[in-house]
């Protein structure tokens, strides 16, 4: 199943089809009439014109657990915005370690102090561990 059907589910799911909201409505026939793979066309236009939807929008993203996705997230997170620093202390809580490795690599990259201060939290494998020290 393609990225943009999985994600139309869960937004289906979380009733976030049915928001009665305009801006969410717009983001979601933006979403719509994207090609398949726009994740860099569809991340600008959503900081642009729809970063009022972020608290209903983006949690649902990264809940899904979809390694492609958070990826997608962290990558393109302004750790100078609030929302966005705290979706990565969030990922660094939550990432399973065994299925998205590269997560975790990419979000101890970015040296944000609580970001790290998660990481280091966890129990990690030997492999992985040297990403969050100094």
């Amino acid at each position: 199943m393609s990225h943009k059907k999985m994600i139309w589910k869960e937004f289906q799911r979380t009733g976030i089809l049915d928001s009665k909201d305009e801006k969410v409505q717009g983001f979601l026939q933006y979403l719509k009439d994207c090609p398949a793979n726009c994740w860099e066309q569809i991340i600008p236009e959503f900081k642009e014109k729809y970063y009022d939807c972020f608290d209903t929008i983006v949690p649902v993203l990264a809940q899904m657990n979809d390694p492609l996705i958070q990826l997608v997230l962290a990558q393109h997170a302004d750790a100078s915005k609030p929302k966005e620093r705290d979706l990565l202390v969030k990922m660094a809580k939550e990432v399973d370690v065994e299925k998205n490795p590269v997560l975790l690599k990419r979000i101890a990259a970015l040296k944000i102090a609580s970001v790290t201060t998660e990481l280091r939290k966890r129990t990690l494998p030997d492999k992985l561990k040297k990403y969050t020290e100094g």
